[in-house]
């Protein structure tokens, strides 16, 4: 389950797609599907994460979920399932370890999150207004004030652990071990697949594209030189006749995979990310990046260091399944409350 990336991802959709979901899901309060710890994790909850996994990963990836492929080499139903157990241990560990280590919240920070949730019930027009949105996206009040403690708690820790005032705030010389090991440089030629207004193209419009950026291809690897084609035809004005220096999730999935397949100098075959067609250039890294963000990074490089030891804490904790756990219809619930609708003739 070290999936570091998709956990942190989770952690940040649970609070910020509390209310995008439509419809309820039809959950029973007080059904058990796991224990952690001895604890019991209710349908609702599990529920609850299932259906945010896979927002999180519809929207990252800008296309409907294919059931028929495999995710990480298991089936996509597996890895969300997995995914889903994933991040409510995410939750527990920051609590139990909050406890252990004596950084629970306080009675005043908990108060904070109460008169939070006062503040939102006011402006959902009042009490009935606001519990029919938590109904409506599988919650009642009691899970929500549960989930809104997790973010608070897993800051609290992590300045108390990682924090600039900490002991454990990383030097510079980790800091740039981080950078060496964690970014990569790459310059691209891109054709963007939506217009102006971000609508899709057509379909025909698409494969037009896609031959193009292949003639590209075809010219780069007879020898033509990569800036000067860049200059002629990429329409990521951005970076036009610059470079790009980035970690895992800032860019999409498939351009990060394909960079670091690269040698330093190779050339990627054309690749489809979320809205355009492109071909990377991988380029050497140097220090100019980090001096111009050392503040960031190394902030990047607490984090890290923080969610690894979350892992850790993750995995030492004892999780027990109820046959309710294998009752739970991945697949229906994706289908009633994820899945993109892509228009007729459009390729989303």
């Amino acid at each position: 389950m070290k999936r570091r990336l998709m956990s942190v991802l989770i952690l940040f959709f649970i609070i910020t797609s509390l209310f995008i979901f439509y419809g309820c899901v039809a959950s029973v309060e007080d059904d058990t599907v796991l224990f952690v710890e001895g604890e019991p994790v209710s349908r609702m909850e599990y529920e609850y994460h299932l259906i945010s996994v896979m927002k999180t990963f519809e929207y990252y990836s800008t296309s409907p979920i294919n059931w028929s492929l495999q995710i990480k080499g298991v089936s996509a139903e597996d890895y969300f399932r997995e995914q889903a157990i994933d991040s409510v241990l995410l939750l527990r560990a920051v609590i139990i370890n909050g406890e252990r280590l004596d950084l629970s919240l306080t009675d005043d920070e908990l108060g904070q999150i109460k008169a939070s949730i006062d503040d939102e019930i006011k402006q959902s027009g009042g009490k009935r207004a606001f519990d029919k949105q938590l109904k409506n996206a599988g919650l009642n009040l009691e899970l929500y004030e549960y989930l809104m403690t997790g973010p608070e708690l897993y800051n609290k820790i992590f300045q108390n652990i990682y924090g600039e005032e900490s002991t454990l705030f990383p030097d510079e010389g980790t800091v740039k071990d981080y950078y060496r090991r964690s970014y990569i440089r790459t310059r691209h030629i891109l054709f963007f697949l939506i217009d102006e207004e971000g609508v899709p193209l057509s379909i025909g419009e698409r494969e037009e594209r896609l031959r193009e950026m292949n003639e590209i291809l075809s010219q780069l690897r007879e020898g033509e030189d990569f800036e000067y084609l860049m200059s002629l035809h990429n329409e990521d004005t951005v970076i036009n006749g610059a470079s790009l220096c980035f970690t895992q999730g800032y860019m999409p999935e498939n351009y990060y995979q394909a960079a670091i397949s690269l040698p330093i100098g190779g050339i990627s075959d054309v690749i489809m990310t979320n809205n355009a067609v492109c071909i990377i250039n991988r380029l050497p890294l140097d220090n100019i990046y980090l001096i111009e963000n050392y503040g960031p990074i190394r902030q990047e490089c607490a984090k890290y260091s923080f969610d690894s030891l979350l892992e850790d804490w993750k995995d030492k904790l004892r999780v027990e399944f109820t046959p309710l756990y294998f009752d739970v219809d991945v697949q229906t619930l994706y289908s009633e409350y994820v899945q993109i609708k892509v228009p007729p003739g459009r390729l989303h």
